[in-house]
């Protein structure tokens, strides 16, 4: 097979522009199409496989990421193509750098991006208050963050062995109504991002034009409907939090 697949860093759309991990895998062949069939396999071995067919023509690349398959990458998971004995003919695992405790030459420890201290938000010379570009609202340092799945109870879904073979077992029943109510919150988030993104370009329209934005009643308006949509944010966001740490 010709393949050659990478990890990388994108902004969800359904995480509300979230930094996630997608895995993106590409055909090098310039003539023909690479068909088969793979699995993506949790590093905690609590989530069964996901399973699927793919056909990827000559000289293209595929995406495969929350975004597209519902598939949350986390460290440790695995991307597998399978033959027609379920053998695994190739493997990618992802094993992003973690630095020990006070190690990180961003935050030093404390977990907290540092172009917004934590907050999610900055606030320019003139006060205007926007979503921090580094860790796009969540408040995390970029440099450290690896995304890890907690474990609950015992780890009893399907997991590559030592010898890239696969041990499994009965896996627990998952929490659908957590579930939806996380994907809820994410097209909220998603929602409310956009809503503040329109009123920070009314803003720079209004500001572009030289208008006397300070006394200009519109304007003010403006600026407290963004306050308002930040407030919430931060309360979904504080929601989401706590549900997907549950």
């Amino acid at each position: 097979m010709r393949l050659e697949g990478d990890f990388q860093w994108f902004q969800s759309k359904r995480k509300g522009g979230r930094w996630s991990i997608r895995f993106q895998l590409r055909c090098t062949r310039w003539w023909r199409e690479e068909a088969f069939r793979y699995a993506i396999f949790d590093g905690t071995g609590q989530l069964e496989p996901y399973r699927s067919f793919l056909e990827l023509p000559a000289n293209n690349a595929v995406n495969i990421d929350y975004d597209t398959c519902s598939w949350d990458w986390c460290q440790g998971d695995t991307f597998a193509v399978l033959n027609e004995k379920d053998e695994i003919v190739e493997h990618w695992t992802l094993s992003l750098h973690t630095y020990a405790p006070g190690e990180c030459p961003e935050c030093h420890g404390t977990k907290q991006c540092q172009k917004c201290q934590g907050t999610g938000q900055i606030k320019s010379q003139n006060h205007m208050i926007s979503t921090c570009p580094d860790c796009l609202g969540t408040g995390t340092c970029v440099c450290c963050y690896v995304p890890i799945r907690k474990i609950i109870g015992n780890t009893t879904g399907t997991t590559l062995t030592n010898d890239n073979t696969l041990a499994s077992a009965n896996h627990p029943a998952m929490d659908m109504s957590r579930q939806r109510k996380i994907d809820a919150l994410h097209k909220q988030i998603f929602d409310l991002q956009a809503k503040i993104q329109q009123c920070e370009w009314d803003e720079r329209m209004m500001q572009m034009r030289n208008l006397d934005v300070s006394a200009h009643s519109v304007y003010m308006a403006k600026l407290q409907l963004k306050m308002k949509y930040h407030q919430q944010l931060i309360n979904l966001q504080h929601e989401l939090q706590q549900l997907e740490g549950m």
